[in-house]
């Protein structure tokens, strides 16, 4: 759930991080659970996870010298066995069998415990190259900018996957990145494998923003890199955690999609005496944050049509008067605008038409205008200038928003699916800059929606759709399923396959195209194939034949 809302956030190279981790730890125990592959008794068993004896009677000095460690690493490589369960600590995890001969272990201490997966063929090459990902524990709040991914947690440590946010293997070789690639399918299916030894251990830290605000103090910094939607979020759940239910519909939605969440208080009888002190700190840390953020953001701002307002639309450092009108035409449901500007380099009374002929002339379709208001907005920085946004009702009620710029000259830069200002998609569009984020219509398995991401090609001057990027669905309320039904753990139709009961589930993301991530209440999540007929590809079955509520509009 985390994830599917941090798409947008680009990630920070980690390099000293996980390259400096691979130090190995003084007086070091390492169990590690193997079997021999055919023939090893129990007996056997027992004696392989001996510790080695010579690992155990190293001192201080060996332990920093490069030779005593480099015999350690081999020493680990040799016991961790593909196919076999590996333990580190109270972490095991299960190591997969295709990865016979192509991987290393890595156990570090870098201020965090745990270990890494570092690709064979790459670490031969240099010392250092072709981490795939770690697993790790901490007693601190994880920073997931740094391409952390908290999988578990406890009152007192949080448990996560570090993956790389670029290609750490030996590029100069084909065969070794083709490996490379092939190794790192199976991150998700170890993440799964995760069994931790501890109390009160729970595994449903992907669903939140804020997995440890229960139990652990917010440090200052670390909202800083976090969205404004993210941090909306992260304030609610902790009301969220104590089954408040929320007349927000966005908000109400969102958390019945969560396997932990139980609504059973309604808002206007929801008592904050039921949280604890420090959750209570961490809603002030929250919503200090949120002023901040506020406090610094100046666009989007509404204006009513028929008024003039003042901006500096080309950047010249002069504001232009602007007033934008409207025509209608009950007779055939029509508006036109009209744009007006006045200014030190505008010539007087200049008018702009946007009719639908404007429109119409760079292949764009312009329905019915959302007559309320519009908006001026600045999408980046890196554009001397602001823009003028127009919401469009669209064709079948499918919500579009036009942008046009001002440099001397008026230009349609694009048009984002819906309207993407938090008063109406309750979600910031322009929470991040350069980008603008509005939603598409998704009709690969019923009808509904999937956020997606227009970002600003600066050389066109226009906004452009990333078509191959997996959208996040719009969350709504839960279909029913009505049987048991086998999914895919990737976006691979040769991925391993999983069950999902029959319950309550949850669209979550899609690539639009053959692929819908549904997850159950109970959390359980995988990928449906669909194929070019809109059949379930596995069992050819209709959607519609295993889930209730599903529809399709015209």
């Amino acid at each position: 759930m985390r994830k599917t809302l941090l798409k947008l956030m680009t990630g920070i190279m980690i390099g000293g991080m996980l390259l400096s981790g691979c130090q190995s730890k003084e007086n070091q125990e390492t169990t590690v659970e193997t079997q021999t592959q055919q023939t090893a008794t129990k007996e056997e068993t027992a004696a392989e996870e001996t510790t080695n004896p010579e690992t155990e009677d190293m001192t201080a000095e060996d332990a920093a010298d490069g030779e005593s460690e480099a015999v350690q690493d081999s020493e680990t490589d040799q016991q961790a066995i593909a196919g076999e369960t590996y333990t580190y600590q109270d972490m095991t995890i299960t190591i997969p069998a295709s990865w016979e001969g192509k991987f290393i272990i890595k156990e570090n201490e870098n201020g965090e415990d745990g270990f890494s997966f570092m690709q064979k063929a790459s670490y031969e090459k240099e010392e250092g190259m072709g981490f795939l990902f770690g697993f790790y524990k901490s007693k601190d709040m994880v920073d997931e900018s740094t391409g952390a991914d908290q999988l578990a947690y406890t009152d007192d440590y949080a448990y996560y996957v570090q993956e790389p946010t670029d290609v750490t293997c030996w590029y100069e070789d084909e065969t070794i990145v083709e490996e490379y690639g092939e190794m790192m399918k199976a991150k998700k299916a170890v993440e799964e494998s995760l069994v931790i030894e501890a109390e009160n251990v729970r595994y449903d830290a992907k669903e939140y923003v804020l997995p440890m605000s229960y139990c652990k103090p917010i440090p200052e910094y670390y909202l800083e890199n976090f969205g404004s939607d993210m941090i909306w979020i992260a304030r609610n759940e902790i009301y969220a955690r104590h089954g408040r239910i929320f007349e927000n519909v966005f908000l109400s939605n969102y958390f019945e999609s969560c396997s932990w969440y139980e609504g059973t208080v309604a808002s206007d009888a929801f008592d904050e005496s039921v949280l604890s002190q420090i959750e209570k700190d961490n809603l002030e840390i929250i919503k200090a944050q949120e002023e901040k953020n506020a406090a610094g953001k100046t666009y989007p701002q509404s204006c009513q049509f028929g008024k003039t307002y003042q901006y500096d639309l080309d950047g010249d450092g002069r504001k232009e008067d602007i007033c934008i009108t409207y025509r209608e035409d009950e007779e055939n449901y029509d508006f036109d605008l009209e744009l007006s500007l006045e200014g030190d380099l505008v010539i007087p009374d200049t008018v702009y038409d946007l009719s639908r002929e404007f429109h119409r002339s760079m292949d764009v379709n312009y329905f019915c205008l959302n007559t309320k208001e519009y908006f001026i907005t600045d999408i980046s920085p890196h554009y001397e200038g602001l823009e003028i946004a127009v919401m469009d009702y669209g064709m079948s009620e499918d919500l579009v928003t036009h942008f046009y710029t001002y440099d001397g000259e008026f230009n349609y830069i694009g048009t984002v699916g819906g309207f993407p200002f938090k008063e109406y998609m309750n979600l910031d569009g322009f929470a991040w800059d350069g980008c603008v984020r509005g939603v598409i219509r998704t009709d690969l398995i019923n009808t509904c929606f999937s956020y997606a991401t227009w970002y600003y090609d600066y050389e066109a001057k226009k906004l452009e759709i990333n078509e191959d990027q997996i959208f996040t669905m719009v969350p709504t309320g839960a279909y029913k399923l009505k049987k048991d039904i086998e999914v895919h753990t990737d976006q691979d139709p040769q991925s391993p396959m999983k069950t999902i009961k029959a319950q309550d589930i949850f669209f979550m993301e899609t690539d639009g195209l053959e692929w819908i991530k549904i997850k159950g209440k109970d959390g359980s999540e995988g990928y449906l194939y669909i194929d070019e007929d809109g059949k379930i590809e596995e069992t050819k079955e209709n959607p519609q034949d295993i889930m209730e509520g599903l529809f399709f509009a015209g």
